[in-house]
């Protein structure tokens, strides 16, 4: 199940998708994502387990000027591999077609392989790397971009 995500999250999302960060950091980062949704600047989703009720997965989008970013994705290590990160990463596009954007970004690890084919089949395209420092090493990340249709915001 898919859903904006909610200030109580912080724990589950913490215990399940980002336990190598401290928890200040993801309440950090859940109350930008919902001051910028209050704004229209962007929307924060996550995956809810059915069974259990537990948030399994997160991923933002967010609007900068014209363009927009997913950014933040991330699946729980055990359920990789069913689809749930296509699944946001499609509602996180459906999400930015409410944004006024022209074209859609999403950044991903040199070494990603599999993310990289999974944004190319949702028809994201190649754009430009870089290099970032992530975890005290310099890391190439490549940027695939979309063309969005601008709507209307509602």
């Amino acid at each position: 199940m898919l859903r904006h995500v909610q200030t109580d999250d912080v724990i589950s999302l913490h215990d399940n998708c980002f336990s190598d960060y401290d928890t200040s950091l993801v309440q950090n980062l859940v109350s930008r994502i919902k001051q910028l949704g209050q704004r229209r600047r962007g929307a924060g989703m996550v995956v809810v387990h059915r069974a259990t009720q537990e948030i399994v997965g997160y991923g933002q989008v967010v609007r900068w000027g014209d363009k927009a970013e997913i950014s933040d994705l991330i699946v729980a290590e055990s359920l990789r591999g069913h689809g749930l990160g296509t699944q946001l990463v499609n509602h996180l596009i459906e999400s930015a077609r409410h944004l006024n954007i022209k074209s859609l970004e999403i950044g991903v690890l040199d070494q990603n392989d599999g993310a990289h084919r999974l944004y190319q089949r949702l028809g994201f395209v190649d754009a430009y790397s870089t290099f970032m420092r992530l975890g005290g090493e310099m890391e190439k990340v490549i940027y695939l971009q979309m063309p969005m249709t601008i709507c209307a915001s509602v």
